[in-house]
């Protein structure tokens, strides 16, 4: 039987002074092999699933990709300081189509790794 593999995934939404800062961004640290393939699965998943603008996926330091184990992705979808996103993450259909498109990201990224 193969072992089962792990994977973190730390969800947020940014803030910004400038309130017109928008988009969606996967970060990682390349700690190991599947970090970055992690965040691309992740991010991609999101991308198509929502509407909301594409801020790439980007290598960092951030304490929790940094510390974990296992690949890591920080996802941060939205900026709580953009009154459009504010509506949209607060609306009856948007947090179950969050969910569904992380979910999503992750059964790719598991497929991937098989």
């Amino acid at each position: 039987m193969k072992p089962m593999q792990d994977a973190f995934v730390s969800i947020h939404i940014d803030s910004f002074a400038n309130s017109s800062i928008d988009g969606i961004t996967a970060y990682y640290n390349g700690k190991s092999a599947n970090d970055l393939l992690l965040a691309q699965m992740m991010h991609q998943a999101t991308i198509n699933s929502l509407s909301i603008p594409d801020r790439g996926v980007r290598s960092n330091d951030f304490y929790v990709n940094v510390h974990t184990a296992m690949p890591s992705v920080l996802m941060e979808v939205g900026f709580i300081t953009n009154n459009h996103r504010v509506q949209m993450l607060t609306s009856s259909w948007a947090p179950k189509s969050m969910a569904q498109s992380l979910f999503d990201g992750l059964v790719s990224y598991f497929s991937a790794i098989e």
